[in-house]
């Protein structure tokens, strides 16, 4: 896929103009994508595994959805599934240790792989199997549920080894394959940019302290782990991937720059480029994103 720039200037112009049209544009070229794609996947009933990649803040959660209802629309059920339920219990001893002892969250050993592997061909097979829950609090796996897949049924597979074939390599042989990440740059007349990594850094900064308990600060002292591991556990298996999709949102930063403010930013060498971007743009409430938004994902429901 090819890197594609947006201009900054331009950006304000249409938020200035006619902020409730622009959104309604954005949102529904978000939802083309994976309509578009599931058209693909349908001509493909033989791979019924869709095994979809991305880095952290790429939108992976809210795509898989996505795709399985475009897929429910084009008339075959499909389900989704994260790859995160497939965790290792905290307690087990062949979960992966950093240099420091603590729990290395990037390596694909993270992954219960002999589990995630045979339940993957089990899938193919249409032969029922008990898809495991991890639970994040206390870092254990419960009972999950029974699943068997129909006739015709795609199962979605998402998460950040998605594409690793030491994680699913056997799945290579009946599976559609999928990278997402943010490839658009935000660009302004003088030539600065906003690299796609700075974008996905937002999203994670709003994602972590609204889900996962997490102060700004605390997300971006793990940046330097985080992008160890896509370098390391991602990158390298994009090269795999059948389709690539960007989900970048245009107006998605002004929305930013109402909740990632001056006051709240830490001091941080990245944080004074986002400043500079945010404060170019007009702010707008979380109240104008739609309830079904991919950015809901990341700044959460309406309800926060």
């Amino acid at each position: 896929m090819n890197i594609t720039f947006y201009s900054m200037e331009k950006l304000r112009r249409q938020l200035e103009e006619n902020q409730e049209e622009f959104i309604a544009f954005c949102e529904e070229e978000s939802r083309e994508k994976p309509r578009k794609l599931a058209r693909q996947l349908a001509k493909h009933k033989g791979q019924p595994v869709v095994l979809l990649c991305g880095p952290s803040g790429s939108g992976k959660t809210t795509t898989a959805n996505r795709l399985a209802e475009e897929l429910h629309a084009l008339g075959f059920p499909a389900r989704a599934i994260s790859m995160d339920h497939y965790f290792l219990p905290a307690i087990n001893p062949n979960v992966p240790r950093d240099k420091n002892g603590e729990i290395d969250f990037e390596s694909p050993h993270r992954l219960d792989i002999p589990l995630l592997s045979k339940q993957m061909e089990d899938i193919f097979a249409c032969r029922p199997i008990y898809v495991p829950y991890y639970d994040f609090p206390t870092q254990s796996r419960k009972p999950g549920f029974l699943f068997q897949r129909q006739p015709d049924e795609f199962v979605i597979f998402e998460g950040i080894h998605a594409l690793n074939p030491l994680v699913t390599g056997a799945a290579l042989d009946f599976s559609s394959r999928i990278y997402i990440s943010v490839r658009t740059r935000l660009r302004f007349e003088n030539g600065e940019c906003l690299h796609p990594s700075h974008i996905r850094l937002m999203r994670r900064l709003l994602r972590d302290s609204r889900y996962r308990g997490r102060s700004f600060l605390e997300t971006m002292d793990l940046l330097p782990s985080v992008t160890a591991g896509e370098e390391d556990h991602i990158l390298p298996f994009k090269r795999f991937a059948d389709y690539e999709l960007d989900s970048f949102v245009p107006y998605e930063g002004a929305v930013y720059a109402g909740l990632l403010t001056e006051t709240n930013l830490p001091s941080h060498r990245l944080t004074g480029k986002l400043r500079r971007f945010l404060r170019f743009l007009p702010s707008l409430s979380q109240e104008s994103v739609p309830g079904d938004s991919l950015l809901r994902e990341f700044i959460g429901g309406l309800e926060d």
